[in-house]
């Protein structure tokens, strides 16, 4: 039985059809948009994907911290464990509400030198990072100081070479989050 409106729709007379959309790149003389232009290099990347994925998943199970042991060269107060009621999402986490938690992971520039930080919000016991770029393993008793210190969760940009990672939000779930540093690094180094 079919009501009224699928009627009307269906119907082959002009007065009774109804024109719910059109699709204007199947009329007679087809409109169509402006093609976009990629460079040579937004081609390689974008469209043929020829970037190489230099970089460290923390979530990764199946292999454990045997992945990527070779890569954190410090580590000062996180743990990695999964911290859900499944015990199926694994990470790095820090416990210790003071602050002060360091580590440092050795990473190679690529390409494009951008380096991507993914990770997850949540509304409550969780708190902000700092994340850098430089060549020390080791933290300075500088920059204890400065992860040890409140920070302005209302300031989201960065702050000179840091970008906090403010992990905390007042919705109530938790969702991945990714944040670009704004130092970049040197392709092979």
């Amino acid at each position: 039985c079919m009501v009224e409106e699928e009627k009307v729709m269906l119907s082959t007379e002009g007065d009774d059809m109804a024109y719910e959309e059109n699709d204007f790149t199947a009329d007679q003389i087809p409109i169509l948009r402006d093609p976009i232009y990629l460079s040579p290099e937004e081609d390689s990347l974008y469209v043929h994907n020829e970037l190489k994925y230099s970089g460290v998943d923390f979530t990764h199970s199946d292999y454990g911290e045997k992945l990527w042991e070779d890569v954190i060269v410090a580590n000062q107060g996180f743990e990695w464990y999964a911290d859900n009621a499944d015990k199926d999402k694994f990470g790095y986490i820090a416990n210790n509400v003071t602050g002060g938690q360091h580590m440092a992971i050795s990473l190679m520039g690529g390409r494009l030198g951008v380096i991507e930080v993914s990770y997850v919000i949540s509304y409550e016991n969780f708190g902000t990072a700092l994340a850098w770029i430089d060549n020390s393993i080791n933290i300075s008793t500088g920059m204890k100081g400065r992860c040890s210190k409140t920070v302005n969760k209302g300031k989201q940009g960065k702050n000179g070479r840091f970008t906090p990672l403010i992990a905390n939000w007042n919705e109530m779930a938790s969702v991945p989050k990714v944040e670009l540093l704004q130092d970049k690094l040197e392709e092979g180094k």
